[in-house]
């Protein structure tokens, strides 16, 4: 026992010995540590901010879903939403027992410097005061005390402050302001219903919150059963149903990371192959002097797991100030896309610490694998077998395996894909089969350019590319990070590009009319519109629909697919011949006609992509809505990019036989207006007659549906830029070991008469040629990429798809930044080189 004990001590000093041996020789080799200190707070930084964004976004988004008050899952909503509950029907349904039932009103108004505030109302008087958010309880309800309460961070973004009374476009005046803090509040100002009915000469209810758990199945059930005709009861989208509408946009941005991560590891095996190259001498003293091997590793293991618990914890740091100075345009993003502010006020940095540092030290065991290898063949005075030789027959026949297998797995992936899951498999499986493509082909294409160069026309590009199969050999990993890189770059722009030309062409047909116009008395818009000689009116009803579910003791009947969703947003649509070619299916229709006629006469509807995927129909079969057991048949499948909601399409009079509760309103219109009308004169008078409602010309709806697209696809535009930049560094930081190494042939490359600057443009054409050939490589890889995002990451993720258009300039574009990026490294590490003197190169030649 005493023996063992010695023993550890003796081990424990020796390790301690080399620990301060290398912590001592920082003063020589700072640069290359900076190197890789500065690679693994690159990894961890970019990691950090994207997951503390995607953090922040989940939180905003599931407290924006939280109604202020405890235990509401459900809502009651008239069938046709417009028309809002009476306060007759919530008398009723208070007489039947029901105090479970909050009212609120909800309106939009329209502030100076074109800011849109949703002010909600709310009784105080029907909720317990154990349930309100904390800070609302007291002042709400208080006689007088009519406060407009607002979140701080929303306030302080719009430079309101507390007390502050606001004014309207038409100068009315608001409560004056109470600033809180709760995670029910996002972007609307919470007042009292009185003073709000007041302000809006509003005697309708938007809709009655319920207190009721999902959980009181018969009390659920009661209720539906008492509700009258026109008011369904709705489930909200709160918590774990909120954070799902957004998965694929974190999927998105962490798989972005994920790949920066991993282009990073091969920054840390360059830098950390400099590092012991530069300690080799020390550490071959030390074995000298009796240290093992094993007390050699067991302190470099030591040290980098402080150099990764040191850059994870400032990475951290840097991740999260990353992540909050981009805030103002991640909030405008996420604002534009989600309706929600983004807040950083809460996190879990604790456990983002843990992962961080594991991540980091699983990502170092994989980065230091090739450099520590070498490290422990010079320390044993062994020599590597087939480090820098050509790839041997066996290794070509695993790779060739490996790829087949990968690409017909992705194949079959591709073509059956069940959940979002696997599709993220296939995309795996896609870019290891590229990965052995890349790695069988760029040795053949560089023999058989090398044979094709005559060596007695050419002597020095001739040894310049005989040079390029050993120099692709010792920087394979770096040359396939930046393949993969612009694989993936080239990949997702083609993607964004697909989907921008698909909705710009999508929306360009949809928009048949003019101008669109909404009101909140849309009675008297219509009819003022019916009055309008030079005007051609459209209207749009819409109506929330049940989808039939057959009672226990219904024997006659069985659930359809469409039994499996909670609500279908059912709307009307014409059938003249302008909105017939305005109307864009997902599949060709052989009988445009006949399925017109049905449309019109009622027996037809059209389903627009995400019901058809939510519910797994096809054209033809069959769609049972209601109590009453209203069966449609599907006709069409059309495009509605963007729509989270399963939407079918009927003529105007099925709707209303569908409702039959729907009065004249409508929830927006569409005008066309004659060609001999002036528009900004119709426009002027249409201001004064209804100076509160809200009208976009297609152009103007052309464009903010572009704008929102654009802010959408910002994250990843920069996630792309950050991992060509860090392949590029990679790239680099490959050259100085090579360079490094090369210093022998250089001089006697020198010595021959081959001057500098020649010997600079020759070496970067090198890399150039070896950037070229993986770029053309890429190629496939970045189509197979776009087609699976397209075609089941899209799809399963938001239940719609688009066709992929491979435009040339997207491509020549993506590869021009790549190369200038890469060359503009390369040639800044070869332009340092050029600069020393010959005499420093003739010193390896001894």
């Amino acid at each position: 026992m005493m023996f063992k004990i010695m023993q550890l001590s003796i081990h424990v000093s020796r390790v301690s010995a080399v620990l301060r041996v290398n912590f001592k020789s920082y003063r020589w080799v700072w640069g290359r540590l900076l190197f890789l200190v500065l690679a693994m707070l690159a990894s961890v930084t970019t990691l950090s901010a994207v997951l503390v964004t995607n953090q922040a976004a989940r939180q905003s988004y599931d407290n924006a879903s939280q109604p202020l008050v405890d235990n509401i899952h459900y809502q009651i909503v008239n069938q046709q939403r417009q028309l809002g509950v009476s306060k007759r029907d919530y008398s009723q349904l208070r007489r039947l027992g029901y105090t479970q039932l909050i009212p609120v009103l909800q309106t939009t108004i329209n502030l100076p410097r074109d800011i849109n505030i949703s002010l909600m109302g709310i009784d105080p008087f029907a909720i317990d005061a154990q349930q309100w958010l904390e800070g609302l309880t007291m002042e709400l309800g208080d006689g007088d005390a009519n406060f407009a309460f607002v979140h701080q961070q929303f306030a302080q973004k719009n430079g309101w402050h507390d007390g502050e009374i606001l004014r309207d476009i038409h100068g009315r005046q608001l409560p004056p302001l109470r600033l809180i803090d709760g995670a029910g509040l996002s972007r609307e100002i919470i007042v009292d219903i009185a003073w709000l009915s007041d302000f809006e000469n509003q005697n309708q209810l938007s809709h009655l919150w319920v207190q009721l758990k999902p959980e009181q199945s018969e009390a659920v059930t009661q209720l539906e059963q008492d509700l009258p005709k026109h008011l369904r009861l709705r489930a909200l989208v709160t918590g774990e149903k909120a954070a799902q509408l957004t998965d694929a946009f974190h999927l998105n941005l962490i798989a972005m990371s994920f790949m920066c991560f991993v282009v990073c590891l091969f920054i840390m095996t360059n830098a950390a192959h400099l590092l012991l190259v530069s300690r080799l001498e020390r550490l071959r003293c030390l074995r000298q002097l009796g240290i093992s091997r094993d007390d050699i590793y067991a302190a470099l293991a030591l040290e980098f797991l402080v150099l990764c618990l040191v850059c994870a914890s400032f990475g951290l740091l840097l991740g999260v100030g990353l992540a909050q100075a981009l805030a103002p345009t991640l909030d405008s993003s996420f604002d534009a896309l989600f309706s929600i502010r983004l807040g950083f006020e809460q996190g879990n940095h604790l456990g983002l610490l843990a992962l961080n540092f594991s991540l980091l030290v699983l990502g170092s065991c994989v980065a230091l694998y090739l450099p520590a290898k070498q490290l422990n063949a010079k320390l044993a005075g062994l020599k590597l077998q087939q480090t820098l030789s050509s790839t041997s027959k066996t290794t070509l026949l695993k790779l060739s395996c490996i790829g087949v297998f990968a690409a017909i797995s992705a194949v079959i992936l591709r073509l059956w894909s069940p959940s979002l899951l696997m599709a993220f498999v296939c995309i795996v499986m896609l870019l290891v089969a590229g990965v052995c493509s890349w790695l069988i082909l760029q040795p053949v294409l560089l023999t058989q350019l090398k044979k094709r160069l005559k060596p007695m026309r050419w002597p020095f590009i001739h040894v310049l590319a005989a040079d390029s199969l050993t120099l692709n050999q010792r920087s394979k990993l770096a040359i396939c990070a930046f393949y993969l890189a612009v694989a993936a770059n080239m990949g997702i722009n083609l993607m964004v590009d697909s989907f921008r030309e698909a909705t710009v062409d999508w929306v360009s047909q949809r928009l048949a009319a003019d101008y669109y116009l909404s009101d909140d008395e849309p009675e008297q818009l219509v009819t003022w519109l019916n009055q309008q000689a030079s005007v051609s009116a459209v209207e749009r009803r819409d109506h929330y629909a049940m989808p039939f579910r057959k009672n226990a003791d219904d024997q006659t009947r069985q659930n359809t697919a469409v039994a499996s969703l909670d609500i279908i947003d059912t709307i009307s649509y014409p059938s003249s011949h302008v909105y017939r070619q305005a109307m864009k299916f997902d599949t060709h229709q052989h009988a445009q006609a006949k399925l017109w006629q049905g449309f019109e006469t009622g027996d037809y509807v059209l389903i627009n992509q995400q019901m058809a995927y939510l519910a797994k129909l096809k054209l033809g079969q069959k769609v049972e809505l209601g109590d009453r057991y209203q069966s449609f048949t599907v006709a069409g499948i059309y495009l509605d990019y963007g729509n989270p909601q399963a939407q079918m399409s009927l003529s105007k009079q099925s709707l209303i036989q569908l409702n039959q509760q729907a009065s004249s309103s409508s929830l927006a219109l569409a005008i066309e207006l004659k060609p001999d009308i002036d528009r900004e004169t119709w426009l002027q008078d249409f201001k004064q007659h209804f100076p509160n409602a809200m009208h976009y010309s297609r152009k103007q709806v052309i464009a903010l549906t572009l704008n929102t697209f654009d802010q959408t696809f910002i994250i990843t535009d920069a996630l792309n830029v950050i991992t060509l930049l860090v392949a590029a560094i990679s790239l680099a930081s490959s050259m100085i070991v090579i360079q490094r190494e090369s210093q022998a042939q250089n001089a006697v490359l020198r010595c021959s008469g081959i001057s500098a600057i020649k010997l600079f443009w020759g070496q970067l054409g090198q890399y150039g040629l070896l950037v070229l050939l993986s770029s053309l490589l890429a190629l496939p890889l970045a189509l197979g990429l776009s087609e699976v995002l397209i075609g089941q990451i899209n799809y399963h993720a938001f239940h719609w798809s688009y066709p992929l258009k491979v435009d040339s300039s997207i491509l020549l574009s993506s590869l021009s930044f790549a190369w200038i990026c890469v060359l503009l490294s390369c040639a800044l590490v070869l332009a340092y080189q050029a600069r020393k003197p010959l005499i420093e190169d003739l010193r390896w030649l001894s």
